[in-house]
């Protein structure tokens, strides 16, 4: 596939809204990405496709907007919710800073760089040239980037962020050790397909008293300082409800943006799914099943690697045997 080692994003608010042939099942308005000349809002990505020893880079820009005042004196708390950075999760990757007191940034991954929100829409948007430089060693497989920005994370990283995908490299699947020549093979000839799953969370506990470790948006939203102005009052003119959003609420997960999507798939092909779970404080199951509903004894499955890290055999052209 074609390689993509640089991509430009705008931050900006963007409303996402479900309906059904009973009617709306959810609207509510989120932090999201924007392509960099045409503006269009991505349900995730771009995505970035590079090798070994290439730098990546990324040019973010802060379109949105926050009014009010962050209170500094607030511990541990939800904070300054529509400011922003970048993060890449799973490289292998200096940090950039020697001090958290050091704002000022110097490249690579640096989560205590902030990328502040406009004060009014007219006010130019921040900017943040991110780079990353892959060392010669760097393992093949998926990773991803979304914002880290202590106190907004929460709220923004489900519908901002995007995949990373290290190539393979021969080096590290070497055709003359042990199996590595088939997997190799194998991998070669296998139709790719990248599952974004997005655990968005609606769905509010039953016992307030856990409300402070909850991820869901309203709460996180109202608890934040100051407040998220995209939800959940309409009072800055973005809409919020739905079915979904009734009495306690629902969790709705959505893989590459689509609800329930269905994936075709032939019988006796092996596919390579890269996929990427973006789901903060949740978890989520997946089953292969039949027609019938039932559990599919038909389908094989091989977890390869996990955080972009090998699980299975590992050869390298190095080693004298696979370990």
């Amino acid at each position: 596939m074609q390689q993509v080692t640089s991509i430009t994003i705008t931050q900006a608010p963007v409303t996402w809204k479900l309906t059904d042939a009973s009617g709306l099942q959810l609207q509510f308005t989120a932090p999201s990405y924007l392509t960099g000349t045409s503006k269009l809002p991505y349900a995730f990505g771009p995505t970035l496709r590079l090798r070994a020893g290439q730098s990546l880079r990324i040019s973010l820009a802060n379109d949105l907007v926050q009014t009010g005042n962050i209170n500094e004196d607030a511990h541990d708390m939800f904070a300054g919710p529509m400011d922003t950075n970048l993060h890449t999760h799973g490289l292998w990757d200096a940090n950039g800073v020697y001090d958290q007191n050091q704002t000022a940034y110097a490249g690579q991954d640096n989560i205590f760089v902030v990328v502040p929100a406009k004060k009014s829409p007219s006010d130019p948007a921040a900017t943040l040239a991110f780079v990353s430089d892959l060392k010669t060693q760097h393992l093949p497989g998926l990773h991803w980037y979304h914002p880290h920005k202590h106190g907004s994370t929460t709220l923004q990283t489900s519908t901002s962020h995007g995949a990373i995908i290290v190539e393979d490299d021969p080096f590290w699947l070497p055709a003359g050790r042990g199996l590595c020549g088939h997997l190799q093979a194998l991998l070669a000839t296998s139709p790719e397909v990248l599952l974004d799953i997005s655990l968005l969370f609606f769905k509010l506990a039953a016992n307030p008293a856990k409300y402070i470790d909850s991820p869901t948006y309203q709460y996180v939203s109202n608890a934040s300082s100051p407040t998220n102005p995209l939800c959940c009052s309409g009072k800055h003119g973005y809409k919020f409800g739905g079915a979904m959003t009734s009495a306690n609420g629902t969790d709705i997960l959505l893989v590459s943006g689509a609800y329930k999507p269905v994936l075709t798939m032939a019988e006796g092909v092996w596919y390579r799914w890269r996929m990427l779970y973006s789901g903060a404080k949740g978890w989520s199951t997946f089953r292969f099943l039949d027609a019938s509903m039932q559990n599919s004894q038909r389908c094989e499955w091989l977890l390869m690697a996990k955080d972009g890290e090998s699980v299975c055999k590992l050869c390298t052209s190095a080693a004298k045997q696979c370990f």
